[in-house]
C-alpha cells in the first residue's frame, strides 16, 4: 500500500551532506515561478490551502509560505510525509501529517507531488486518491523522473518503481475529474549526463560520496553556476512546450486542474 511508502527526502537525511544540491534548489525556485503563475489566476486569494504530499524536510514549503507572506496572500499548508515522528514540531503555519488521509477531501486549492509517485507501488490509486483532495477547480503540480530507459542504480537506491513519459502519465490520471493543463520534460542537460553515467556504469552506491552528497554550500561558485544552467534549462523547455516542442530531460512536469463540472472532458 501506497501509505507505507517512506519518501525518499526524509531517508536521506541520515547520509546527506548538510549543503543543498543546486538540483533540488533549482527544481524548487522553478516551481515555485510556476505556482505564482497559476496563484495569480486564482479566484481567491484570501485564503489558499495548500498541500504538500511527500513533503520531506519541508525545504519547498519554507520557501513557498516565504513567497506567500511577501504577497500578503493568507495560507494553510499541510505537509504529508510517512516519514514524520509524533513528536516533530512543525513550522509556523505549517501542519504535518502522515497520511493523506488526514486531508479531507474536496479542501484543497493546490497538491504538490514533487518526486514522490515513483516511489508508490500503485500509483494509479494513489493519484486519484490525491484528486479527491482537490476543489473542483483546484491545481495538482507533479514531478517525476523521466524515461524509464534512464533508469540506474541511482533510481534503485532511491527506491524507485519506475520512471516515467508523458503517456504513463496520461494512462493512470483519472480522466472523469482532471484535465491535463500542461507538461515538459525538464533538465535536459542532466538527462545528457545521466545517459553516459549508465552508458558507462560510472554511478555509485557509496553514501559517503556517491548520488546522495553534494559537497558545496550555497554561495560556491559551481553550486550558482549548476543552478543557473537549471534555471535557464527549465525556463527553455516550459515555453518550447508552449509550441509543442518537447525535449528528453531528466524529469517531467505536469500540471493539472479539477474539472469545475464533473461533466467536462480532458484536454
Amino acid at each position: 500500500m501506497y501509505r507505507e511508502v517512506s519518501f525518499m527526502d526524509l531517508l536521506e537525511r541520515d547520509i546527506k551532506a548538510q549543503n543543498r544540491h543546486p538540483w533540488e534548489m533549482s527544481r524548487s525556485k522553478c516551481l515555485l515561478d510556476v505556482f505564482d503563475t497559476l496563484q495569480q489566476n486564482f479566484p481567491d486569494t484570501t485564503n489558499i490551502k495548500i498541500a504538500d504530499i511527500g513533503a520531506g524536510d519541508r525545504y519547498f514549503d519554507l520557501l513557498l509560505k516565504e513567497q506567500l507572506e511577501k504577497y500578503n496572500v493568507h495560507s494553510e499548508i499541510i505537509c504529508i510525509d510517512a516519514n514524520y515522528k509524533n513528536n516533530e514540531i512543525p513550522e509556523k503555519g505549517i501542519l504535518l501529517g502522515t497520511d493523506i488521509s488526514q486531508i479531507e477531501d474536496n479542501s484543497m486549492d493546490f497538491c504538490f507531488l514533487m518526486d514522490v509517485m515513483e516511489h508508490v507501488e500503485d500509483d494509479k490509486e494513489f493519484l486519484l486518491d490525491v484528486t479527491k483532495k482537490l476543489k473542483h477547480g483546484g491545481f495538482l503540480i507533479i514531478t517525476v523522473p523521466a524515461f524509464q530507459r534512464l533508469f540506474s542504480i541511482h533510481d534503485k537506491f532511491l527506491k524507485h518503481y519506475r520512471r516515467y513519459d508523458i503517456s504513463m502519465l496520461n494512462n493512470i490520471m483519472p480522466t472523469d475529474s482532471m484535465r491535463m493543463i500542461s507538461w515538459n520534460y525538464f533538465y535536459t542537460l542532466l538527462s545528457i549526463i545521466r545517459y553516459v553515467q549508465i552508458r558507462f556504469n560510472l554511478l555509485s552506491m557509496d553514501k559517503e560520496t556517491g548520488i546522495a552528497q553534494w559537497k558545496y554550500d550555497e554561495s560556491h561558485l559551481l553550486t550558482k553556476f549548476i543552478k543557473f544552467c537549471l534555471n535557464v534549462d527549465f525556463k527553455i523547455n516550459m515555453s518550447l512546450s508552449k509550441y509543442g516542442i518537447h525535449l528528453p530531460g531528466l524529469s517531467l512536469l505536469t500540471l493539472m486542474q479539477k474539472n469545475k463540472n464533473l461533466s467536462e472532458n480532458r484536454i
